[in-house]
């Protein structure tokens, strides 16, 4: 009776041992050489021809075809650093092949695993004392403590023409912006990207930018103190909840039958007009006879919203998302310093700047192509994880090796 499959290998003991820890350090090594600020980067191409230039230890792992297991587990080490902190992960790899590395010397000189293990656990817990000992005062997280902790993180990414230095204000204007009582709220700061421009263009929107274009050319380019509404409706002829069919025998039956169509969509402008809303967000379609009339009562429309866009929106503005045009009212709207739409070659942006709640922010991260601005999205994200990362913990620990001095003494 076979309880494996008859083309399983097995591998135990030793061999099992060696195959395992030199998987490992083969992952470890791979991104040793991206570490610190003179860290190389690695050019990286898929199957595809798809092509990645980066020195960020998560998306090299992440990039990486790997199959053995142990190696596996040190793309997980690095994963939960990614979701736990938003960097080091290249540290994390490094430190686990290094770890790795000593055990095989450990193994050699015939020191049993569980007792290699019971020494890392206790190594760890001085480490983490050690730790502990260097973290400087809450009080000291002043806005040049932060921009330092976001420089520190972003330094040695390919950043363009813009230094770490310049892109760390913009990190902490954007973190502050989104603090509150609760702590921060990090979902709330988003980043979108646009080459076209060098580096140094990258600039803070308090508000949203979405890349959904207006429904109509002949809308409005841009409505300064707008009120907007949020809307979860499609703007076309109501369907009958039952299966009927319309026998048309004559011209003016037809002629009605598209008044009728023509009157509903007039109703969706009209209703909307009536609350004097400006701008329209709306996450269904909006059928081309009702644009047309949206058209020509002023209001700038926007069809296809995205849910997550949508709550952006929200939340930046102070809206209610509303799934009836019926149940739209005067307090379900929202406000914005101003909404317009600006091009960037052949792409259009919508802006929603500073609206009544301001409790969304967009980073606007600009480049010259696009392996600038994927480096540069990389970099300004493990810059806002860190920066919440050491505000939520209310401290951080000195850079530059000294941490790691002080574990090692």
């Amino acid at each position: 009776m076979f309880i494996l499959s008859e083309d399983t290998e097995r591998t135990r003991g030793q061999d099992a041992q060696s195959s395992n820890i030199a998987a490992g350090k083969a992952v470890s090594e791979a991104v040793r050489t991206t570490l610190g600020p003179r860290g190389m980067d690695k050019m990286l191409v898929s199957d595809a021809g798809d092509v990645v230039i980066t020195n960020d230890g998560a998306t090299i792992l992440g990039e990486m075809d790997i199959e053995h297991p142990a190696a596996q587990m040190i793309v997980e080490v690095a994963e939960t650093q990614e979701e736990e902190v938003g960097d080091g992960t290249t540290t994390a790899a490094v430190l686990a092949g290094q770890l790795l590395a000593k055990a095989e010397t450990l193994l050699d000189d015939d020191v049993h695993p569980t007792t290699i293990v019971e020494g890392y656990n206790e190594a760890a817990r001085l480490a983490h004392e050690a730790v502990d000992d260097q973290v400087l005062d809450a009080d000291d997280l002043d806005d040049d403590r932060l921009r330092g902790v976001a420089k520190t993180s972003m330094t040695g990414k390919g950043t363009g023409d813009v230094g770490a230095e310049a892109l760390a204000e913009t990190v902490v204007e954007a973190v502050r912006q989104v603090e509150g009582d609760d702590g921060v709220a990090r979902d709330e700061i988003a980043i979108r990207t646009q080459t076209g421009a060098s580096s140094s263009a990258t600039e803070l929107v308090e508000g949203v930018i979405s890349e959904e274009e207006p429904v109509r050319e002949d809308m409005p380019n841009g409505v300064e103190s707008p009120s907007i509404a949020v809307l979860d409706v499609e703007f076309d002829i109501r369907e009958a909840n039952v299966d009927a069919e319309y026998d048309v025998t004559s011209v003016d039956q037809l002629n009605a039958a598209i008044d009728a169509e023509e009157s509903q969509f007039e109703q969706y402008a009209d209703a909307l007009a009536d609350l004097d809303v400006d701008v329209a967000f709306v996450t269904e379609d909006i059928e081309d006879r009702a644009a047309a009339y949206l058209a020509g009562e002023g209001i700038l429309a926007f069809e296809g919203v995205d849910d997550d866009e949508a709550r952006s929106i929200v939340q930046a503005t102070g809206a209610s998302r509303i799934g009836a045009i019926e149940d739209l009212e005067d307090g379900d709207l929202g406000e914005a310093e101003a909404v317009h739409v600006d091009s960037f070659g052949e792409d259009e942006l919508a802006f929603v700047e500073g609206g009544a709640a301001t409790e969304t922010v967009t980073v606007f991260a600009r480049g010259g192509t696009d392996h600038v601005t994927d480096e540069l999205e990389r970099g300004l994200h493990d810059g806002l994880d860190v920066v919440t990362a050491a505000l939520d913990a209310g401290g951080v620990v000195p850079g530059g090796g000294a941490s790691e001095v002080a574990i090692a003494a």
